[in-house]
Formats: structure tokens, C-alpha cells, sequence
């Protein structure tokens, strides 16, 4: 689960472009932005929340459903989370929450999407079990009461996990709780009534009555705990949610993101050695020289940067710069398997490469060269930062192949930095049909 939850809050977070602190000018910390500055929302930001859809009152009304569905088993079950819904409930609270005047960083935002997804998985993740104890004592499929008990259940989750310290977290309590009190609140038949089963009795008592055995009565009659034994197999159907034993979980849209890398453009060895490197499976992009690892604390990383620039390259690189280089080469980290990667003017000035992310070392699509540079060519003590690829997935698109491909090559003027994160809708768009035409028609589900 938390594979999951860790894909979709990233991708959530990614919808809005926010700011982080004030630029200050006399300041101990690196880069001057200090430890714990509080984000920002500017202008076009704070409009493009406003045209997200659906609005917290909506989905207040018309319950989970409008960010999520349980399809019941038949071989096996769905869940379907619709995680830009899920954003834009989020992205709305976090708007508010500004407004009201509560201080939230860049740490807190993380850990508060990452709360808003599991919120409403626990909550099909809940259906799924009501599935099951269907298939095993026959119960009653009633809609309302059925709401009213997974919203309970996903609550009882994120208190558990979240408010009552089962995991750590940096959100100071006061803003968890307003933030939780928020994306529980419901005004529709069935949601509405999941306070009558907020406590441990209560919610007990529900699910036996709700899901039980017939002979629940009978065996709680000669002393058998009939809600511990219920409660452990919900315990042992959430974990085979997780590894998805009896259920599948899909995101809509796919949760794939896409990303315009731009490489060294000079036709020399190093050039050549680049786009020797993709095709087999991993592109490397520069300001990579020892040291450099992006995993690294950011004021560790800014004064690497600044020694190894002057070593390698006789460069003076003040911290300003090194913290720029640095936001800008970030996003590699963020990569997940299946994302799409457009690589302009390669492996010629007239096409792009398209290729699509998948894991390397640790499950992450990111990793740092440390090899001694003598047995790194023409690429030597820099190019370090890697990014694998599935080799089978690169495909070299002339400008002009289609019309897609067209507004591809025009769309790149946008995305001028080495490492960019795309969200413009119509050059996504445009890159997913190129997807299509040289992958063929379902290509994101391979």
C-alpha cells in the first residue's frame, strides 16, 4: 500500500506548481529559503485551483464514489481511485487551510496527500472486505449502512496511522486534525451517518451486525469475540489488498506523468556516448560530476557542487547558483516506472526520443554513477545522474512524423530547462497519441 499511496500523492502534488518561503537575503541557511518555510499558493496557481473539479461540497454530497469505486469480485475485484479527483479535493482543503491562515510546509503538504489518498482507499479497501464476508456468511448488501461503516473504517485507519502516531510524520496535530475534520465531512445518505460508528464499540458492533454470521448472536451468546475474529480478517484483507491477492487497484487517468530532458546537444563523442546509453536503458543527463547524488541533503548536495565544479570544470559556482541547478535537476528523482520521457534532438536534430521509465536499483527509476572516471569514456567525471529506461520502449520520432509529433516539436519551446516536469494538458495530450501511434492503443496498461 504505501507504493501506492507514495505514486498517487506524488502525482497529486504535481498538479500545482507552489512556492516555498521568501527569498531572503541575509540568511544562515542554504540557498536562503530556511528550514521549515511555509509554501505559498501564487496567483495562477490559486486559479487553477479554483477551476478543479469536483469542489469539497460536491463531493461532501455525493460521497466517496466521486473519488473512488469498488467493483465486487468476480475475477478478482476493482478498486479505481480517481486521483486527480482525489487532488482536486486536496488541492481545495489546502486553499482553504492557507486562507484560514494555517502555516503549511513543504513537509506537511507531502504528508497531507499522502493522508488524502489513503482516506479514500481504506475506504474501498473496506468494500472489498464487506465482499468477502458476503461470499462467507451470506450478508446483506445494504447501500447506506455500508457507506456510513467504510467511511467509519478509513477514519479509524487514519487515526490509528496518523493522528494517534502509528507512523511518523512532521504535521503538527492541530493541522492534521483540521485537515482530517475536513475530508470527512459529509452531507449524503448513508456518508453522513458514519459517526454513529466512530468509536470502537460502536464501529464493532456495526460490522457483526452488518457482516456477521448468522449465528453471531448464538456465538457472542457463549462468549466468542465475534468483531476481534471480523476485525482480523479485515486486517488480513487489507494486506492482501496490498499485494493484490482477490482485488486490483487502478488509477484513472493513469497515473503517468510525463517529463522533457534535455541533453548535451554538441555531435562529439560525448554526444555519441548519451545516445549509446539510452539505447540500453539509461539516460544520463549532466551537471552530474562526483559528489552530486540528488538523494542527498540540499545543503550537502549545494556544497558538492561547488567543489567538484571547480575541480572538474575550474567553474566558481556561488551557492545561489548551485541551489538552482539543483531544483532544476530534482524531478529526476520523482521519475516512476511507466512515466514517459521525451528527449528533444535526439538522436539527431530533425526527431525526439520517447521512451518510458522503469526501476533500477531499489525500486527507483533514479540512481548516481559512481564510477571511477577512467572507465567512464568520453562522458568522464560527469553525466552521473541516471534515469533507466525500458531499452524496448525508445522510439526515435521525426519532428514532422504526424500531426501529433508536430505539436510535440512546437510544445517543447516550453520546456527549455535540462529536467522539466509537463503540465501543459494539450502537450501531454499530444505526447500520449504520439505514445499511441508508435506503441500502439493501450500502451500505458502494458
Amino acid at each position: 500500500m504505501h507504493d501506492l499511496l507514495s505514486l498517487v500523492s506524488s502525482r497529486i502534488l504535481k498538479m500545482v506548481e507552489y512556492g516555498v518561503g521568501e527569498r531572503i537575503e541575509s540568511t544562515d541557511e542554504p540557498f536562503g529559503i530556511p528550514e521549515g518555510a511555509p509554501i505559498y499558493l501564487p496567483e495562477h496557481a490559486v486559479a487553477a485551483i479554483t477551476r478543479m473539479e469536483p469542489h469539497p461540497e460536491a463531493v461532501a454530497a455525493e460521497g466517496e464514489e466521486v473519488l473512488g469505486t469498488y467493483r465486487r469480485m468476480k475475477s478478482p475485484g476493482i478498486i479505481t481511485l480517481y486521483w486527480e479527483r482525489i487532488g482536486s479535493l486536496f488541492w481545495h482543503h489546502i486553499l482553504s487551510l492557507l486562507h484560514s491562515g494555517w502555516r503549511i510546509r513543504r513537509a506537511d503538504l507531502c504528508a497531507l496527500a499522502t493522508v488524502a489518498v489513503a482516506k479514500t482507499y481504506v475506504h474501498e479497501v473496506f468494500h472489498f472486505f464487506a465482499d468477502i464476508c458476503r461470499h462467507l456468511f451470506g450478508s446483506a448488501y445494504e447501500r447506506d449502512q455500508e457507506e456510513a461503516l467504510a467511511v467509519a473504517a478509513s477514519y479509524r485507519h487514519i487515526c490509528r496511522t496518523w493522528l494517534e502516531g502509528g507512523v511518523k510524520h512532521p504535521v503538527s496535530k492541530p493541522l492534521l486534525g483540521e485537515f482530517v475534520s475536513r475530508i470527512f465531512t459529509y452531507t449524503g445518505p448513508g456518508y453522513r451517518d458514519w459517526h454513529l460508528y466512530q468509536s470502537e464499540h460502536t464501529f464493532c458492533r456495526g460490522i457483526v451486525d452488518y457482516l456477521g454470521p448468522p449465528a453471531a448472536g448464538f456465538l457472542e451468546g457463549n462468549g466468542i469475540d465475534v468483531a476481534s475474529i471480523l476485525l482480523a480478517v479485515q486486517d488480513t484483507v487489507s494486506q492482501s489488498a496490498a499485494v493484490g491477492a482477490g482485488v486490483v487497484t487502478r488509477l484513472v487517468p493513469e497515473a503517468v506523468m510525463c517529463y522533457v530532458i534535455r541533453q548535451y546537444r554538441e555531435q562529439d563523442p560525448v554526444f555519441d556516448a548519451l545516445w549509446a546509453s539510452i539505447r540500453e536503458g539509461a539516460v544520463r543527463q549532466g551537471w552530474g560530476i562526483s559528489g552530486t547524488d540528488l538523494r542527498q541533503p540540499l545543503y550537502q548536495w549545494v556544497g558538492n557542487y561547488i567543489s567538484s565544479a571547480q575541480r572538474v570544470w575550474g567553474e566558481t559556482i556561488t551557492e545561489e547558483e548551485a541551489a538552482k541547478r539543483y531544483s532544476i535537476l530534482k524531478p529526476l528523482t520523482e521519475i516512476a516506472p511507466g512515466d514517459l520521457i521525451v528527449i528533444p534532438n535526439m538522436p539527431r536534430p530533425d526527431a525526439f526520443v520517447l521512451c518510458r521509465a522503469r526501476a533500477g536499483s531499489e525500486r527507483s527509476c533514479y540512481d548516481f554513477d559512481t564510477a571511477d572516471e577512467k572507465y567512464r569514456g568520453a562522458m568522464g567525471d560527469d553525466f552521473r545522474h541516471v534515469v533507466y529506461i525500458d531499452p524496448l520502449s525508445v522510439m526515435v520520432v521525426p519532428y514532422d512524423a504526424d500531426p501529433a509529433a508536430i505539436t510535440v516539436k512546437e510544445g517543447l519551446k516550453g520546456y527549455l530547462k535540462a529536467v522539466n516536469v509537463v503540465r501543459n494538458p494539450g502537450f501531454y495530450s499530444a505526447v500520449r497519441e504520439v505514445a499511441s501511434n508508435m506503441w500502439g492503443v493501450g500502451w500505458a496498461e502494458k
